[in-house]
């Protein structure tokens, strides 16, 4: 009975973890969808680099992490779509990557 009860509570703690990271991941999207600028983010995450608080720092990471690949990947489908298709097409000005004749 008693390892048990201690497996749940290991259970328990690391769930919290996960709630933390994923409190302060929604916490900084919020505050980017509502207007925030990335670099009030950046400080936000030193200060709590500083309190070594390292679950809000893994949330905080990972959403600045996802914010940035979105913003990538945006950029990537508004420069390289092709209209008429809706397929990416990717043009090289390098001469190696043309084809040759």
């Amino acid at each position: 009975m008693l390892h048990r009860m201690s497996k749940r509570r290991t259970f328990n703690k690391r769930k919290s973890k996960y709630n933390i990271i994923d409190e302060y991941y929604l916490l900084v999207i919020y505050e980017l969808e509502s207007g925030q600028p990335m670099e009030h983010i950046e400080i936000m995450l030193k200060d709590y680099e500083k309190k070594e608080m390292y679950l809000a720092c893994a949330g905080i990471n990972k959403a600045i992490e996802h914010v940035r690949f979105f913003a990538l990947y945006e950029l990537i489908i508004r420069l390289c779509l092709d209209e008429q298709t809706d397929n990416l097409k990717l043009e090289y000005e390098n001469p190696r990557y043309k084809e040759s004749n």
